[in-house]
């Protein structure tokens, strides 16, 4: 028989962040793997009329699918996170919020088919499409992410991603196939996100819900859905004002490339590592524990810095030889435009984490809502005035003047990292990536002829100065290293 001891100890065991952290990088990267390996066949196999019919019909089915969500999930991830310790709270809570979702689900799932009913092109392609609708009434992702137990999210999906990857393959053989396309990617997410249901008896027990609680559920959800939808907008924007002023659609396509880049900067350098680091937040906001609050906020801002600074340096350094290797020949302005728009990696990487780390932990999502407006309305101003004047590379300067601005909001208001921890934390980021640029210049100077060779040189020399620099500095990343090193509890306070 177990001790009170070992009862105890297994009681207070937490999820590791370190493990969660590795888990929700490696998915983040799956998802960015999976489309570069299937678009290359798909482009090809249905032609660009078929992937436009994909793209076209996926588009109209967004929005119902964004108001069906609601603001459930992110949400559902705080409210789940500040109840975890007690499983009846906690189970109630699941079923109060699963509740709305399948509620919202259903009436936008219902306007949709009214929509199919009277559309008459594509009609079939929608039909088919209805599916993703339904997929989000079983998302109880956000569950398992308040929890921390990202291995049944990660675990599942990147499953039935590679499947869907595979069937894509076996499939779709010609433009014939555009509905077994779409019916392969619904099917994907739908059984994904049904198969989470499999681990819920072990997770949660029926509980009692309350009317009055899900009108309160229901009062702070649509908070969370402002700024859901104000992103939206917000990443959008630019690429139809850009194709509306400049009537290019050359431009629209080499700008779309070079936030593809970005993105994938973001998803690799900070999203996946905020995303696992928010529920912890939530969670000691909830036992208002200030002390580890603010010690986690800097070790975050620390670690994300680290990441998000070397990739913004890095797209100065590679650029010219990664776009004509990735997307190849005939996209220059590319080049220049991610140049432009490299700091915005770190300028986001603030906001992202501050959002994760404080806004929403802290209940404050209405005030973080009202920034992101204000930085949409921002960028609205300032992309139709530049665009007219400047053409396409006036999406970058607007870009960037908006995603400041948003991230200064987010700095100034919040209570738990200041404008001085910032400045403490980033100066020695900023030398090394100096550093780092002056050494990848010189090197491109050598003239290696082979660009993959080019390629593989810069970004290893690089990331090798970036962190000698760091270390020489003694930047608190090694700081936090060497401290992992000493005691394996670091990361789980």
């Amino acid at each position: 028989m177990e001790n009170d001891v070992d009862v105890e100890k297994k009681k207070d065991k937490k999820p590791s962040l370190f493990k969660n952290i590795i888990l929700n990088n490696f998915y983040q990267i799956l998802i960015l793997i999976v489309p570069l390996v299937t678009t290359p066949y798909v482009s090809r196999v249905l032609t660009p009329t078929g992937v436009g019919i994909s793209s076209y019909t996926n588009s109209i089915v967004a929005f119902f699918t964004l108001f069906g969500a609601l603001g459930t999930v992110s949400y559902g991830t705080r409210e789940i996170s500040r109840c975890r310790d007690d499983k009846k709270q906690l189970s109630k809570t699941f079923f109060e919020i699963e509740i709305i979702t399948i509620f919202t689900a259903l009436i936008s799932l219902c306007a949709f088919l009214v929509l199919c009913l009277n559309y008459t092109e594509y009609k079939d392609y929608l039909w088919i499409w209805s599916f993703q609708i339904v997929a989000v009434i079983f998302d109880i992702s956000w569950l398992y992410a308040g929890l921390e137990k990202f291995k049944y999210n990660i675990i599942i999906n990147a499953l039935f991603k590679v499947t869907g990857c595979v069937m894509i393959f076996l499939f779709v053989k010609s433009q014939a196939d555009v509905a077994k396309y779409i019916f392969i990617n619904c099917m994907a997410m739908l059984l994904g996100n049904m198969s989470m249901w499999l681990f819920l008896p072990k997770t949660v027990m029926f509980a009692k819900v309350e009317l009055k609680s899900i009108k309160n559920h229901f009062k702070e959800t649509l908070i969370y859905f402002i700024p859901t939808i104000a992103t939206s907008l917000y990443t959008v924007l630019d690429k139809t004002l850009l194709g509306v002023i400049t009537k290019e659609n050359d431009y629209n396509g080499q700008y779309e490339s070079a936030t593809k880049l970005v993105n994938l900067c973001k998803s690799i350098g900070f999203v996946a590592i905020a995303d696992v680091i928010s529920s912890r937040s939530s969670y000691l906001f909830k036992i208002n524990d200030t002390v580890r609050i603010n010690k986690l906020t800097k070790f975050t801002f620390d670690v994300v810095l680290t990441f998000s600074v070397a990739m913004s340096f890095g797209l100065v350094c590679i650029a010219d030889v990664f776009v004509p290797l990735f997307f190849g020949e005939g996209y220059d302005l590319t080049v220049t435009m991610l140049y432009m728009l490299a700091p915005v990696v770190t300028i986001i990487a603030i906001s992202y984490v501050g959002g994760g780390l404080y806004y929403i932990p802290a209940g404050k999502r209405k005030l973080s809502a009202g920034f992101l407006i204000a930085g949409s309305f921002v960028n609205l101003v300032f992309n139709i005035i530049l665009i007219n004047t400047v053409g396409p590379t006036g999406a970058c300067i607007s870009t960037i003047i908006a995603e400041g601005l948003i991230s200064f909001l987010y700095m100034r208001f919040c209570k738990t990292y200041s404008f001085l921890d910032l400045a403490n934390s980033i100066w020695k980021k900023i030398i090394a990536g100096i550093v780092m640029t002056i050494t990848v210049y010189f090197i491109s100077k050598i003239g290696i002829s082979n660009l993959y060779v080019n390629l593989i040189v810069r970004i290893a020399v690089g990331a090798v100065v970036y962190f000698i620099v760091l270390f020489i500095l003694r930047d608190n990343v090694f700081k936090y290293a060497l401290e992992k090193i000493k005691s394996r509890k670091a990361l789980e306070e």
